[in-house]
């Protein structure tokens, strides 16, 4: 797992003025990982939301 990004770049550069803390973007090696990664997030309970996506790349 790599390092955590804070902020919306990966949105587009948008973010809402609303959201006090912007949201936590974290990248994962493989589709496996990101249910795992999922569950240990939900498990501190210091978010409100997980969305998770994926993408399989096959060249």
């Amino acid at each position: 797992m790599e390092k955590p990004h804070r902020g919306c770049g990966t949105l587009g550069g948008f973010c809402p003025p609303k959201w006090e803390i912007p949201p936590l973007v974290l990248w994962v090696p493989g589709s496996f990982e990101i249910p795992v990664v999922a569950q240990q997030l939900g498990k501190l309970g210091k978010y409100d939301a997980i969305l998770c996506i994926g993408a399989v790349i096959q060249s």
